[in-house]
């Protein structure tokens, strides 16, 4: 036997690339974790800056009627969405979903920000935002997947505070509702 011998043995190397391996592995999912909360951030800054827009352009009107039939040129011309958010003459959020902005058929006090295509971690997520940073909010009403709305506990409405569809939105309601898994959620948000 050689008792003077340099350098490392198969395995030693096998070892040491497997170790390496598996951090690379960690980052990459690190990596596109990031990613994944980017978009989603994004997102959540996309309605938010929609609603203020629109609101600010609007309020002085007094209602939103000059809002109904917008188009998405129009929108991006009176800059009522981001730029990037103006793509193939239609609006994109940043999941690369459908954006609509409504009036509120016969309320033209109301308007609705529509995004489709969301992944259900996103819906979930949407659905959860706090928008009374103040003591007020101009959010009316969530509606996710067209078929659960959750309404701001108001005296007009009827609506109390901790009825089955009353805002804010339950971690738990909002999981049963973003139930499409398939990257297919909608929300859409009533505001007034």
């Amino acid at each position: 036997m050689f008792s003077n011998q340099k350098g490392s043995t198969m395995l030693e190397t096998i070892g040491a690339m497997m170790v390496v391996s598996m951090v690379s592995i960690g980052i990459i999912s690190l990596i596109g974790k990031m990613f994944s909360a980017f978009k989603q951030n994004m997102v959540e800054n996309e309605i938010k800056e929609i609603q203020k827009n629109i609101t600010d352009r609007y309020r002085a009107d007094g209602n939103y009627a000059n809002l109904k039939g917008i188009s998405a040129e129009d929108a991006y011309k009176e800059k009522l969405i981001p730029t990037k958010m103006f793509a193939d003459g239609g609006i994109m959020h940043s999941q690369n979903g459908d954006v609509e902005i409504t009036v509120v058929d016969g309320a033209e006090d109301y308007f609705n920000i529509t995004f489709r295509e969301l992944t259900r971690r996103s819906c979930i997520d949407l659905s959860q935002l706090m928008w009374n940073s103040t003591q007020s909010t101009d959010l009316y009403a969530i509606t996710i997947n067209e078929e659960n709305s959750f309404i701001v506990p108001l005296k007009s409405n009827g609506i109390k505070s901790g009825d089955e569809n009353a805002l804010p939105v339950t971690v738990k309601k909002a999981v049963d509702s973003c139930n499409e898994k398939d990257g297919k959620n909608m929300i859409t948000w009533t505001f007034y």
